[in-house]
């Protein structure tokens, strides 16, 4: 006993994280990837994203933390009482020391190799473009008929027509009633698209059933059921179980419902805009109706008031005789008007001789007078005077000795004819003669 005690004493002791980081490594490293199934309890999907419970069974418990999986646990319906298979790595929450699982995957129990097929499938029609956006076609805003495709007996149908009644009775509706759930539905959902393709009896097409398990839906999920409504000419709605619940059919339809009470709500929020707006446009309309009779009302009242409409004799009398007193009044002031005219025209007749002559008189005085100054001016009457003009034989003036030379021929202009003469001489002014 001494010699152990005395070995104990010389170990160095550990801390409680160092041992619990110890237990989560050696944990971490044996438990890679599990599989555990158990009952779901103590369910807590935080705020974070983060979920928090626990799975048993009769004999033990185990704690699971699921790190951002909370729209995931919604979308499955993740509840306490449900047995699911929790997919993860053993782990250690080293602050309390609890062992628990590190989940990365959860699935309802017995589901495992249906979510199998089931992404495999999806994996292979999404490589073939059967979930592209660009493939798919637009629904129909204001549909003339609808094509339902449901169990005649299931809540989806009650479900559809209780809405569609209420936003927009008396919608046409054509019902191809036929399984929706077991081995030979697809086959029966098969036969109902192709038939509305075939007789294109109706404007759109909607494939819908009520919630249920994962092997009750499984149906949906046929490959040979997705091809078909890919090849659809007409567009198809897909509103297969809850809003959680997802199918082959949801991901190649041209448009996804959460429920059948959602796809009815799309088909006819057109025509149910549209008898909003009419409605709109009813009370616009009554409302203008309404005021325009109030105008023509008040102009009516207005008009019968008035003396002219209520005794339009006396008024057309009353007219008359202003147009008769008009007439004379303008027949007195246009024969003014006219004797106003003729008196000025007579006085312009007598003052016109009298002008004319004096202007005649005026302008002859003038004349003369011109005249006077033009013969003063004529060179001619000065050569009368004794004066006489010389010109060169080129006819230019000689107006200087500087002109001309001795033996020049010149002309000599006169009172009264002409004289050719020949230079002699020239002498310079000042010079003696």
């Amino acid at each position: 006993m001494a010699g152990k005690e005395s070995s104990n004493s010389t170990c160095r002791p550990m801390t409680v994280w160092e041992l619990n980081n110890h237990i989560r490594q050696c944990l971490e490293g044996s438990f890679q990837a599990i599989c555990v199934r158990g009952e779901v309890s103590d369910l807590t999907i935080h705020s974070s994203n983060h979920v928090y419970f626990t799975i048993k069974d009769e004999q033990a418990q185990l704690r699971c933390v699921a790190l951002g999986y909370g729209v995931k646990a919604r979308q499955l319906g993740l509840q306490v009482g449900m047995e699911v298979d929790v997919y993860g790595c053993v782990s250690l929450f080293e602050p309390r020391g609890d062992c628990q699982v590190k989940v990365s995957s959860i699935i309802p129990a017995g589901a495992g190799e249906l979510h199998r097929r089931f992404e495999e499938l999806k994996a292979r029609l999404s490589a073939e473009g059967l979930f592209d956006v660009q493939r798919k076609r637009p629904i129909p805003t204001m549909p003339r008929i609808i094509g339902l495709v449901t169990s005649w007996t299931g809540a989806a149908i009650q479900d559809f027509f209780r809405v569609l009644n209420r936003r927009f009775s008396g919608m046409h509706v054509r019902v191809i009633p036929t399984l929706v759930q077991g081995d030979k539905a697809p086959e029966k959902l098969i036969k109902a698209l192709e038939y509305f393709n075939e007789t294109d009896s109706c404007d759109v097409i909607v494939l819908t059933r009520g919630g249920g398990s994962a092997e009750d839906l499984w149906c949906f999920n046929d490959e040979n059921l997705a091809r078909a409504i890919a090849a659809s000419r007409l567009p198809v709605i897909s509103a297969v179980g809850h809003e959680r619940d997802y199918s082959i059919s949801d991901f190649v339809a041209d448009y996804r419902a959460a429920t059948p009470t959602a796809a009815a709500e799309i088909l006819v929020q057109g025509k149910a805009a549209l008898g909003e707006r009419l409605e709109q446009f009813e009370m616009r309309m009554s409302s203008v109706m309404r005021l325009r009779v109030s105008k023509l009302a008040q102009r009516f009242q207005r008009a019968s008031s008035c003396k002219y409409l209520r005794h339009p004799n006396e008024w057309i009398d009353q007219l008359s005789q202003r147009l008769d007193y008009a007439g004379m009044r303008l027949r007195g002031l246009l024969g003014g008007v006219a004797s106003g005219r003729r008196q000025r025209l007579d006085s312009v007749e007598k003052r016109l001789p009298l002008a004319i002559s004096r202007c005649r008189d005026k302008y002859r005085h003038r004349l003369d007078r011109v005249g006077h100054v033009l013969s003063a001016l004529d060179p001619k009457s000065v050569l009368t005077r004794g004066y006489s003009i010389l010109l060169d034989v080129g006819g230019r003036a000689v107006r200087g000795t500087g002109d001309v030379s001795c033996g020049d021929r010149l002309r000599a202009l006169l009172g009264s004819g002409q004289l050719d003469v020949v230079v002699d001489r020239v002498t310079d002014e000042g010079s003696e003669g």
